[in-house]
């Protein structure tokens, strides 16, 4: 077998023709057109390295590991890396707390931005802690102790009220601008309201009093293992909902159509406003988990569940969800008995322009709650550049203040193809149960001319005796000028 000949053997290997070197040993290469070399150390499945995979190491699959170690400026975060990188290089960069490194996919450079921190206002003793915020004042309970805050959580002061001693706080709200608070030390329990200048007043002792909420202006209070609805003075309703025995209710919020109430028998519970009367709609179960808190923002509904594990360990999680509210049927005692839509239109061959229409809506509601009822009419024609309108709308309500007629009508004129003009008017008619004295009445004269990509717009409005108030006259006046790219 030849012998290699090795690079101590060689000082200049390129003087003697070798070309490339593998460990100690130089070899020559029989290069030339159309017989490129190519070295490669081994199979490389991808191109490059894909960052994003990852936002702390990383391992390519030829062995290397990589760490993210130039971050300066807060950019570029997804392409700084080095290779070869191990736990105790100084350089390497770790996600740091409050500090959000990829928070979107930007399609560029990556930018470090501060998250929201928290701190430590106010030292509190107590598991059973609550807030509610009554106007711009804090107001936090610790045990039996009430604290509250007029400069957004700076300092705290404590409140005097007048609590039973040995009571513990269990529940605040905020309803109106007064504060409600629940307390009870387990057999035995009242209901205090607490002014924005501290004068306390106690409403109820009969109960032991556990949580309260403020609910579409009304209030609701849980007794044990049932939620009452409460008037806010001295009466207690009837139970709404009975939970089985040792479960308690832990949260509700007005989400709109319906009040969820949530409780640690694992379920989220809806409530409807039927006449002034809480009435329990439905009920959804959270399997395996149990309900904490539940709130609603801009039609989107939030909660917290806590599911508990083997060694008093717990596992908390938060949900994003939407509330889809269904009519009940078949004369239940809160729900809409039947919802009928349908309308018409009719454009007759003979009369070409003519179009004939009309629409009705019947809302038939049980008992305790209010029929409405509306219709409409409405015919249309347009020749040469004229187009005429006329329609007639009425509802019928069974509150005599919610019932109108109303009418309208209007002709618009296309002086040219670029130039048209209009005049409309309309009454609107309340009805005599309202307290209104007057119709209203309102009308508007508007026009538009369109030049190239520009068009000028502009409208005159006059409204006589605003909501049925007689003088209450208004006029207002409208330009407009938009352009097309």
């Amino acid at each position: 077998m030849p012998r290699l000949t090795t690079q101590a053997e060689e000082s200049n290997p390129k003087r003697k023709g070798y070309d490339f070197r593998v460990d100690n040993q130089l070899y020559r290469s029989a290069i030339g057109p159309g017989r490129e070399m190519t070295i490669q150390s081994s199979e490389v499945a991808d191109a490059g390295v894909n960052v994003r995979q990852n936002p702390e190491d990383f391992t390519s699959n030829i062995g290397r590991i990589y760490s993210r170690n130039d971050f300066s400026g807060g950019s570029n975060l997804d392409s700084a890396h080095k290779s070869n990188g191990n736990p105790n290089d100084v350089r390497r960069f770790w996600d740091s707390q409050g500090v959000d490194v990829f928070n979107t996919d930007l399609g560029k450079g990556y930018n470090v931005q501060l998250l929201h921190t928290t701190e430590k206002e106010q030292a509190l003793s107590s598991a059973v802690s609550h807030m509610a915020v009554v106007g711009t004042t804090i107001y936090v309970s610790d045990d039996e102790t009430l604290y509250k805050s007029i400069d957004g959580g700076d300092n705290w002061t404590t409140v005097t009220e007048g609590l039973t001693a040995g009571y513990q706080i269990k529940s605040l709200a905020a309803h109106g601008d007064l504060l409600y608070i629940t307390a009870n030390n387990g057999s035995a329990g009242e209901i205090e309201t607490l002014t924005s200048g501290g004068t306390s007043t106690q409403k109820l002792s009969a109960a032991v009093y556990d949580k309260i909420f403020s609910v579409k202006g009304d209030l609701l209070v849980s007794i044990g293992n049932a939620l009452h609805q409460y008037d806010g003075e001295t009466t207690v309703g009837s139970a709404i909902v009975t939970l089985p025995s040792g479960q308690t209710f832990t949260d509700a919020t007005d989400a709109g159509a319906a009040v969820l109430v949530t409780a640690t028998d694992g379920r989220i519970y809806s409530l409807k406003d039927v006449a002034g009367t809480f009435t329990l709609k439905g009920q959804t179960e959270i399997s395996g988990e149990q309900p904490t808190c539940i709130v609603e923002s801009q039609g989107i509904v939030f909660y917290g569940t806590k599911e508990l594990q083997t060694g008093s360990k717990v596992i908390g999680r938060l949900y994003r969800a939407t509330l889809t509210v269904a009519y009940q049927n078949g004369g239940g005692s809160a729900g809409a008995d039947s919802y009928t839509d349908y309308a018409i239109a009719y454009s007759p061959e003979m009369v070409e322009g003519l179009t004939i229409g009309a629409a009705v809506s019947d809302n038939e509601v049980a008992a305790g709650g209010k029929n409405a009822n509306k219709t409409t009419g409405y015919v249309k024609y347009a020749t040469g550049g004229f187009t005429l309108g006329y329609q007639m709308s009425e509802n019928d309500h069974d509150t005599k203040s919610s019932s109108q007629e109303s009418s309208a009508w209007g002709i618009t004129y296309a002086v040219n193809d670029d130039f048209s003009i209009g005049y409309h008017s309309h009454t609107l008619e309340p009805d005599s149960g309202s307290g209104a004295t007057e119709d209203q009445e309102s009308t508007a004269i508007s026009a538009s001319y369109p030049m190239g990509g520009m068009t000028i717009a502009g409208a005159v409005n006059d409204t006589d005796n605003m909501r049925g108030t007689a003088a209450s006259d208004f006029e207002a006046y409208e330009f407009n000028l938009s352009f097309a790219f």
